[in-house]
């Protein structure tokens, strides 16, 4: 059976008079070289039309249109002599205004490729296949949708269900890793290790009882809901457990365990991100097998299905909620932004936000040891897991796109820590779409810069653009700078100012007077004094936030950052 494969590096290269030319063309041309980097690729950004102008057998088709907090999203499909080619599509994201965000495209050179002959008008879909263009039917056998060849092979296929949850199920399930409920590390006192996956009495005592949507059909409840099913996918095969009651409680060692812990964590990031506004990430019913192989190895793939695979070497993975998050961050990730990361900083960046999803759960859950990435899977004698507390800079970046993920990684949960994860995760969410296969970790900070500026009116860009300068990841105004007066001024409390228990104050070592003025992170001028030999600041006198000090003396100027934390 031939699978399908669309060629992503291939470029629509017909004459420019076929389509007709946009406005926005232009600008388009100048933010995505990749995709639009000769003149005579057509770009269309026009809502009203429901078919691109133009000649000859190639057309763009609006296939759907959708606005969101970042903007709105156009989807085009390309059509040859009137059929469209399954999965060859431009993507454009303009802010609300129409201004050109970004684009990603699966456009094919159809003149590059081995055309079927064949009767169009009996067909419903082209399919690249190789380097061929077939003509395919669009067969609906039940659920299941497939493209075939006139001879009967199939080129496609793909389970169209939506499985909408019946009952609710309790399980017992690791949340999200025995170390963190517990409060230890990895082999404390010999204790606390994997013990080649037994019931070992001190991990399974570790076992939380939670529910989740399940599937209940003639009689049993089956380990399905909306967003996962489990599925025996590759060796070592079993049969997905089932239960005549509505409750699923295994030990560590029982294969069920594994399958618990899959389907609970998956339905409460799809309950997180819904929280947060995204109610149309990987909606449908996504293939797991958390039994897919012996090795110590997991993985997301959409090709040719949709699907998440975990691996039983060394701790298994599925008894690790990062693990699970991980991958399942792979799937909304895919289903955000479905071009493929060919770069090496493009493939760092999509590790790093995976991994501060996790973080981000994690911390939601139990903030014990939070930044550990896969503090239960690696961290120990198999593997060394990631650093999601590392001081890594852009500088320090070595070409492996593992190691280089944690300069990312770690500046999302240092912003973490100081905007929330749940502010934090939203804007990750919104930058991906806009990213490209070959796009850079400091094109992804500029990114998250500016959709901060749609999504929270730049409520947050003086933290981002701290963060984002230590990890010389930009030159970005933060709106503070060293102060250069620390010779000449002192400053006394910040921490009781911050913790809301005492007053700081600022003055001159020598006699003297100042200026100063004092900024909230909105940049709305709070306080203003002039001549003045002292300045006591009382906490009960300000908002939770950051704010910024403008001091002059002597004809000299610094910036000092104050912060109110509670």
């Amino acid at each position: 059976m031939k699978k399908l494969f669309i060629l992503s590096s291939f470029l629509l290269s017909v004459g420019a008079s076929v389509f007709a030319q946009h406005p926005a063309a232009k600008r388009l041309m100048e933010q995505t070289p990749l995709l639009v980097k000769h003149q005579n690729i057509p770009v269309l950004i026009n809502p009203n039309p429901t078919h691109a102008q133009a000649t000859g057998n190639q057309t763009l088709v609006l296939k759907t249109y959708t606005e969101s907090n970042v903007g709105k999203h156009y989807l085009y499909q390309q059509m040859h002599d009137g059929l469209p080619i399954y999965g060859a599509y431009l993507k454009v994201n303009t802010n609300k205004k129409g201004d050109v965000l970004n684009s990603f495209s699966t456009l094919v050179d159809v003149t590059s490729l081995n055309i079927e002959s064949g009767d169009v008008l009996n067909h419903q879909y082209w399919v690249i296949s190789d380097k061929e263009l077939l003509l395919a039917k669009a067969q609906q056998d039940g659920h299941v949708f497939t493209l075939k060849q006139q001879d009967g092979t199939t080129l496609f296929e793909k389970d169209k269900r939506l499985f909408f949850t019946d009952t609710v199920v309790k399980a017992r399930v690791f949340n999200p890793d025995p170390l963190t409920t517990a409060g230890v590390t990895y082999g404390k006192d010999g204790t606390y290790r994997n013990f080649n996956d037994s019931d070992y009495a001190l991990l399974n005592d570790q076992r939380k009882w939670v529910s989740f949507p399940a599937q209940y059909d003639n009689g049993l409840f089956h380990l399905k809901n909306k967003y996962a099913a489990i599925t025996n996918l590759k060796s070592p095969n079993y049969t997905p457990s089932t239960s005549t009651i509505d409750t699923f409680d295994f030990t560590r060692k029982q294969i069920g365990f594994k399958e618990v812990m899959a389907m609970y964590h998956i339905s409460q990031v799809q309950a997180f991100i819904q929280s947060l506004g995204f109610d149309n990430l990987v909606n449908y019913q996504l293939k797991v097998d958390p039994h897919s192989s012996t090795a110590d190895q997991s993985y997301f793939t959409y090709d040719p299905d949709t699907s998440l695979h975990f691996g039983l070497g060394g701790v298994p993975d599925a008894e690790d909620a990062d693990v699970i998050v991980h991958e399942y961050t792979h799937a909304i990730s895919h289903s955000l932004n479905p071009g493929d990361a060919i770069g090496t900083e493009r493939r760092a960046l999509e590790e790093a936000i995976c991994d501060a999803m996790c973080c981000a759960y994690s911390k939601r859950i139990n903030p014990f040891l939070w930044k550990n990435i896969f503090g239960w899977d690696g961290h120990n004698e198999f593997w060394n897991g990631r650093d999601g507390a590392s001081n890594k800079t852009y500088d320090n970046k070595v070409g492996d796109f593992y190691s280089d993920s944690e300069i990312w990684s770690s500046a999302m949960n240092n912003l973490s820590e100081k905007m929330g994860e749940d502010v934090l995760i939203k804007l990750l969410l919104s930058i991906i779409p806009q990213l490209t296969p070959n796009s850079t970790m400091p094109q992804a900070a500029q990114l998250m810069y500016d959709t901060d500026s749609i999504i929270y009116n730049s409520q947050n860009r003086w933290l981002l653009a701290e963060e984002f300068v230590a990890r010389k990841l930009g030159d970005f105004y933060t709106g503070v700078k060293e102060l250069v007066l620390d010779e000449k001024m002192s400053i006394y409390n910040t921490f009781g100012f911050a913790n809301g228990t005492a007053p700081t104050s600022i003055k001159p070592n020598q006699n003297g007077t100042f200026d100063v003025k004092l900024f909230d992170v909105n940049g709305k001028l709070i306080l203003s004094k002039n001549n003045i030999n002292q300045l006591d600041l009382n906490p009960n006198d300000f908002s939770l936030g950051m704010y910024v000090l403008h001091i002059t003396y002597n004809g000299q100027t610094g910036y000092l950052k104050l912060s109110r934390q509670q």
